[in-house]
């Protein structure tokens, strides 16, 4: 059975959001982060996704045919400070995508500070509502941090709205377009026409990635391993 997925809103719409009240930004700020590593949650697999199972093989085929491949890698866009600014570069990216702009592979710090779902709306459904493509993402320190006296485990929020097990309309959408994505997890490999991405969680510390150690494990390490291997076998077939 096919699912139904869908990205920008159908009608374009003004910015409707511009500011956070300063009681939330006050209470958002002075969250003190739990300063320690956090599990990485299992991943449902380990296959690579496929482009053209996102797209649409039509559009796949218009990549092939183009002979390259046009996509954005941004970060760090979650923010509440002056959102006006996300939202002007968000409007260009949506333009971009009419010109040919097939996908958005995140970097990662989706919502500040410690991606709660309460902002998953404001700082990624609502400015990204006119993006008319696909947008994977790969969590941010910020993502997966958590603050003293929060009751959601790390990464709770991202899992259910990059990683879920079918695209639907998750409850952070508030009723915007956008299906959740359905990444296998945290870590994974997209392939793409000319290009194969490998995203990983460098887990929560604000100056030093960790992939993998005694403490969280060495799930992702192996993981990369093993499509390290298979990209090299694959380019010297």
């Amino acid at each position: 059975m096919s699912i139904t997925r869908a990205f920008a809103d159908p009608d374009l719409t003004p910015d409707n959001f511009s500011s956070f009240s300063k009681q939330v930004v006050s209470a958002d700020a002075a969250a003190k982060a739990l300063q320690q590593m956090e599990p990485i949650p299992p991943v449902r697999n380990t296959n690579p996704m496929d482009l053209s199972n996102i797209i649409g093989s039509v559009a796949a085929a218009k990549i092939q045919s183009a002979g390259q491949i046009v996509f954005h890698t941004v970060g760090d866009t979650g923010g509440i400070i002056n959102p006006k600014f996300q939202f002007a570069v968000a409007d260009a990216m949506a333009a971009d995508t009419a010109n040919g702009a097939s996908f958005w592979f995140h970097l990662g710090d989706i919502v500040y500070y410690f991606g709660q779902d309460e902002y998953y709306f404001a700082q990624f459904y609502d400015p990204y509502r006119n993006y008319n493509a696909p947008i994977f993402a790969i969590p941010g320190n910020h993502d997966g941090v958590v603050y003293t006296g929060e009751a959601a485990t790390s990464l709770a929020a991202y899992l259910a709205n990059f990683c879920a097990a079918t695209p639907g309309n998750g409850v952070d959408s508030q009723g915007a377009s956008r299906t959740t994505m359905d990444q296998p997890g945290a870590y994974f490999t997209l392939n793409a026409p000319f290009v194969k991405i490998i995203g990983l969680y460098s887990n929560t510390g604000e100056s030093v990635g960790v992939l993998g150690n005694v403490q969280i494990g060495q799930d992702q390490v192996t993981f990369l391993t093993q499509q390290l291997q298979a990209a090299l076998a694959a380019r010297q077939a």
